[in-house]
């Protein structure tokens, strides 16, 4: 993630979500992952960014995943 990864977590999501966002198991346990870190460290939700923020040649981690999509799933 370029500039985005130093003092940070990185939460990978294998797939493919560019027409589809996650669902099943691979987001739930995403899920799962960061409300963990919500709770535990107190990050909050304008400390969560998507891969393609800091490198724009990448959809990553897919254009179906939105970040108010997200927002909305947590």
């Amino acid at each position: 993630a370029n500039d985005g990864n130093e003092g940070s977590v990185g939460i990978e999501m294998i797939g493919r979500y560019d027409t589809k966002a996650p669902s099943g198991e691979v987001w739930n346990n995403t899920k799962l992952v960061l409300n963990a870190l919500i709770k535990k460290i107190g990050l909050s939700a304008r400390e969560i960014h998507l891969h393609r923020k800091y490198n724009s040649s990448k959809s990553c981690p897919g254009r179906a995943v939105t970040y108010k999509w997200l927002m909305s799933q947590l």
